[in-house]
């Protein structure tokens, strides 16, 4: 087995076996699986790999003398991953079924460590019972649980074709939970634009403009007013995004069960504001 020098790779895929330089002693021999990227930019996370340490859980990896950590799996800059290892000429990548047992591993020590952070936030709470807040305790269960259903979205739904979705059509669409003054949850939406996969169905995807009928988004010029069963409603184009055809649940119906459509002054009147959103008055 030789060894490397770093640099920085573009093309990580999961389960390849790479060197890397330890941040903390600068060595570059050390040997370590790649997991998956993280949520910061050019950071990834991989499994480090060693000799085997009884002492210690370990995964042993097919035709490798070295065994995998999942449990010491971290974080490290994307610029300190090294070439791939070679063995006789091949390229080493392990098998599907160890990154799933490896990931397991990894992903039950981060439920714990949530599970941890959230213990130690209630320390906190406590020790500031006068500040009465809530809704931490609400945003903590609704992520938790959005991330089981979306799971359940991506995993066990199966869609074997296209649906007919009308463009300009109004549908619900699971967003899911998000930030701040974001829009989340489960709620009605514009189809403005389909990117349909004909090939695998699963993989086409919608740019909708949510709605909302709260009567505050009359405020801003970007809320633009679209009558829904006689009621006034706002299409959203602040939030307007891509989704997938999975988050897609029914049409939204009339009173005579036929799919709401927007009429031609209102996709007119979506069309003009979201071209002043984007470009500005005086472009």
């Amino acid at each position: 087995m030789s060894t490397s020098k770093t640099s920085a790779i573009t093309n990580l895929w999961f389960g390849n076996v790479h060197f890397y330089k330890n941040p903390l002693d600068g060595t570059t021999d050390n040997l370590c699986i790649y997991l998956c990227h993280t949520n910061l930019a050019k950071r990834v996370c991989i499994v480090p790999m060693d000799e085997i340490d009884e002492n210690k859980y370990y995964i042993k990896i097919s035709g490798m003398n070295k065994v995998a950590y999942p449990l010491d799996a971290f974080e490290i800059k994307e610029e300190l991953i090294g070439k791939q290892l070679s063995l006789k000429g091949k390229r080493i990548t392990i098998s599907y079924e160890e990154y799933l047992n490896i990931s397991e591993s990894v992903i039950s020590k981060l439920c714990n460590k949530i599970f941890n952070t959230y213990h130690q936030l209630g320390s906190i709470r406590r020790m500031n019972i006068q500040n009465v807040d809530y809704s931490i305790t609400e945003d903590y269960y609704k992520y938790i649980t959005w991330f089981e259903h979306k799971t359940n979205i991506q995993f066990h739904k199966s869609i074997k074709r296209n649906p007919g979705l009308i463009k300009w059509g109004l549908y619900y669409v699971e967003i899911g939970e998000n930030v701040g003054s974001e829009l989340h949850k489960l709620r009605p939406a514009i189809i403005f634009r389909k990117n349909i996969s004909n090939k695998n169905p699963s993989d086409s995807s919608y740019i909708v403009i949510p709605i909302t009928s709260k009567s505050r988004a009359s405020r801003y010029y970007f809320n633009v007013p679209i009558t829904v069963n006689g009621d006034v409603n706002y299409a959203k184009l602040n939030d307007i995004r891509r989704i997938s055809v999975k988050r897609v649940v029914r049409p939204l119906y009339d009173k005579n069960g036929k799919t709401i459509v927007l009429n031609a002054a209102e996709k007119q009147s979506i069309k003009n504001n979201l071209k002043l959103y984007l470009f500005g008055e005086n472009e």
